[in-house]
């Protein structure tokens, strides 16, 4: 049987500033608000879903943590999406650059959690 899809479920302390992160900063599209306190945003190639518990566990974001990475068309696309998300209000981790060890362009984000976010181009060579 073929699975219809996924969904990675993160946990974060305030969803309200986590929505206006995914949505007014980076432009995801809410796909759906579940009783008890979980959102599903759409990546396009899949989703994330991020949960006020409620109980105290922590993020798993900040350097050691959780990476979530959004691949883009080019290394244009990358640029304009770190700007736009600056200007937003986004928290820098690292500006666009050829990764040293991956075959990648990227940027990296703070979400209001620390996860970072990366912006990615891969260019195999």
């Amino acid at each position: 049987m073929k699975l219809t899809g996924s969904v990675v479920f993160l946990p974060v302390q305030n969803l309200e500033e986590t929505r206006r992160f995914y949505t007014q900063v980076l432009g995801l599209e809410l796909a759906m608000v579940q009783p008890g306190g979980a959102e599903i945003y759409d990546t396009g190639r899949g989703y994330w879903g991020f949960c006020q518990y409620g109980d105290g566990r922590p993020a798993l974001g900040g350097d050691k943590g959780v990476c979530l990475s959004l691949n883009c068309q080019d290394r244009a696309q990358v640029d304009a999406r770190w700007r736009a998300a600056l200007e937003r209000g986004a928290q820098p981790v690292q500006p666009p650059a050829r990764h040293s060890r991956f075959p990648v362009y990227s940027c990296f984000l703070a979400d209001p959690d620390g996860y970072r976010v990366e912006l990615q181009v891969i260019e195999m060579e």
